[in-house]
Parts: C-alpha cells; structure tokens; sequence
C-alpha cells in the first residue's frame, strides 16, 4: 500500500515538472489526468481495506 502511495506521488511529481517545463496545456492535462487517477486507485484501495 505504502509503495502504490509513493509510486503515485512520484508520478504526479514528475507530470507537474514536466508540465512547467514544457508549458503546454496537453502535458498539464495528461499530468492532471494520472493525478485524479492515482488518488481515485488510492482511495478505492483505501476503501476496500477497510471493508475487509
């Protein structure tokens, strides 16, 4: 779980950086995209630990 967590961070980390260096509304989207994605898969994994 840890390791989706920071896999996730460091995704988001490295989309933002690459978005301020190429300035460019399709890498900010895509960058944005995988955000929302990783904290979606965080908290499904949240959710159904806690259901188990």
């Amino acid at each position: 779980m840890d390791k989706l967590v920071s896999f996730c961070r460091e995704v988001a980390t490295f989309d933002l950086t690459v978005a301020l260096i190429w300035d460019g509304t399709l890498t900010i989207r895509i960058g944005f995209t995988s955000f929302v994605i990783g904290v979606t898969v965080i908290s499904l994994k949240t959710v159904h630990l806690k259901t188990d």
